[in-house]
Order: C-alpha cells, then sequence, then structure tokens
C-alpha cells in the first residue's frame, strides 16, 4: 500500500490497507493496531492538528471498544504523551477521559493504573 501512496493512489492505498486489515482481522489484532497508529500519524508529525485529534477520535470509537493495554500502549498514550508535549494539557485531558469512557478498564488493572499515571502528568503539566 505503500507504493501505491508514493505513486499519488492514496485512495488505492487506503483501500489495500483495509483489505489487509480486514482479512487478518480475527488473529492479527497486532497488525490492526500498528496499522491505526500509521493512520493517526500519518500527516500529523510534529504538529496537534484537527486532523490528529479527529484520526485519534475515530480509532478509540472504531477500535477502543473493549480494547485493552495493547491498544492504550500503541494509540492513546503516545497522542496524550504528544498533547502534554504540545503544551495542549486540556487537549490531552479530553481525549483520555474518552478513552477511558471507551476502553475496558478493569479496577486496579495495569490498564487503570495507566491511566492514573497519565492523569498525574497531565495534572503535572499545567
Amino acid at each position: 500500500s505503500e507504493s501505491l501512496r508514493d505513486r499519488g493512489q492514496t485512495s488505492a492505498a487506503d483501500f489495500e490497507r483495509r483489505r489487509i486489515a480486514k482479512k487478518y482481522e480475527l488473529g492479527r489484532g497486532d497488525l490492526i493496531l500498528r496499522q491505526a497508529r500509521e493512520a493517526l500519524w500519518n500527516g500529523n508529525v510534529g504538529q496537534v492538528t484537527p486532523a490528529l485529534v479527529k484520526s485519534y477520535e475515530a480509532a478509540v470509537d472504531r477500535l477502543g471498544p473493549g480494547a485493552g493495554i495493547a491498544f492504550f500502549d500503541e494509540i492513546v498514550a503516545p497522542v496524550i504523551e504528544f498533547l502534554m508535549i504540545q503544551d495542549q494539557s486540556v487537549e490531552a485531558q479530553r481525549l483520555l477521559e474518552r478513552a477511558r469512557r471507551t476502553l475496558r478498564v478493569e479496577p486496579d488493572s495495569q490498564l487503570a493504573q495507566e491511566f492514573r499515571s497519565l492523569e498525574a502528568r497531565i495534572a503535572a503539566n499545567n
């Protein structure tokens, strides 16, 4: 799909990426997360843009329900940390809360601890 993208055929590249993800969907959650992470940062490196926020929200809505620590590590944490670096703590908190409502966060789990840790870092960043 990257060779298609390099030739300017972005629609075909996106279609190919979705086709591959669907093919391996049942047993390849890691591949799906990696593709979601790549799509999230595609064109958004180095700056907070409405497209980055929209891509994050779409990933949370589409892949987040019932997801666990792998989704948090691949999608949630990098975006929240990037927003904090960019002095966007209010937006970081909003997007973290959205993820908390969507993901499967069991009390006293590693995921719950990771959420608390990021929340503390956001609070300290204010």
